[in-house]
């Protein structure tokens, strides 16, 4: 396309936004799609699992029971029993970054311990807050929320596990 001088600065600028706005490597074409469960891992635990990917939570989610808070040297930690991906129990510890506390929709309170920890999700790595709770009753032991997903994946739901495992 030839543009002569003579059209105004205006019209110059909303063509080329328009022309580069498909191009790959905008924003749009780089995002990695994904699907409503996929597989993440978690190396500061050794843990790897299958995560339910839910664009309406805030923050991640990990199932803990057994939680117990101990200190050492001044700093607050949390031990807490989480289950593998075979379902067998294992016992975790990590620094306590923050307290939460969760209000139902029934006006019930809950406190959570949030810590924060790397997440590896398909090629990416993000260090994100995590809040710990028991999801015994939920299909899956790790929920993946907007702060792994912001700026970097699109969610397919009518597929899953679309990352390498």
């Amino acid at each position: 396309m030839i543009v002569h001088m003579r059209h105004s600065p205006v019209l110059l600028i909303a063509l080329c936004l328009m022309f580069y706005s498909g191009v790959p490597g905008s924003s749009q074409v780089s995002k990695t799609t994904i699907g409503r469960v996929e597989w993440i891992s978690l190396p500061q635990f050794n843990l790897k699992l299958e995560a339910r990917i839910d664009t309406g939570a805030r923050n991640c989610s990990l199932h803990s029971f057994n939680e117990k808070e101990i200190e050492i040297n001044g700093v607050k930690y949390i031990e807490f029993s989480t289950l593998d991906a075979k379902n067998n129990e294992i016992r975790l510890k990590a620094k306590i970054a923050k307290m939460k506390t969760i209000k139902s929709t029934g006006g019930s309170s809950q406190r959570r311990y949030v810590i924060k920890s790397a997440v590896v999700l398909g090629k990416d790595i993000k260090e994100v807050f995590i809040t710990l709770n028991d999801r015994n009753h939920l299909e899956y032991r790790f929920l993946v929320g907007r702060n792994l997903l912001r700026g970097k994946f699109v969610v397919d739901v009518s597929h899953s596990h679309l990352l390498e495992r």
